[in-house]
């Protein structure tokens, strides 16, 4: 069985004035249906550059260890180059809400709408079925009158 998410032995390196730094060292793991994930630890201990090296959104400075893979639909998510390729999976396949939510959402623009947004952009449908999507996304994590935020 193929998992929804697999990362193996993941390094990833920044190259820096001082020289080339080791943020993260030998990562692996996986996600498979139903499944959820959870990554703790230290402040500086590498989650968030871990999480955002699965949708291949660190900075350009940024290297990983040849061995490294992210798999995610059967394809190494760490060969994407172009970014229509890398376009394919961000927002349709994996999303990220970052820790900064200000930076994240538009307070002043309804979570639903935000939702329908990004399902029209990643998707091949139209605003009522997004619209639907959207809301029953929403009621499925307990969010009340989720009719009135889109």
């Amino acid at each position: 069985m193929s998992h929804l998410l697999e990362v193996k032995n993941l390094d990833v390196k920044f190259d820096t004035d001082e020289g080339r730094i080791t943020a993260v060292e030998n990562i692996s793991l996986s996600v498979d249906q139903g499944e959820v994930l959870g990554i703790v630890g230290e402040s500086g201990s590498g989650k968030s550059v871990t999480a955002k090296s699965i949708m291949k959104l660190n900075p350009g400075n940024t290297s990983y260890n040849e061995d490294a893979e992210i798999i995610l639909d059967n394809e190494n998510v760490l060969q994407f180059n172009s970014k229509q390729d890398l376009k394919k999976i961000r927002g349709g396949k994996v999303s990220m809400i970052f820790q900064e939510p200000m930076a994240s959402f538009a307070p002043a623009i309804k979570i639903g709408a935000q939702m329908i947004e990004q399902l029209l952009i990643h998707k091949n449908i139209n605003k009522e079925e997004a619209k639907s999507i959207s809301i029953n996304m929403l009621k499925r994590v307990g969010i009340a009158d989720a009719e009135k935020t889109v």
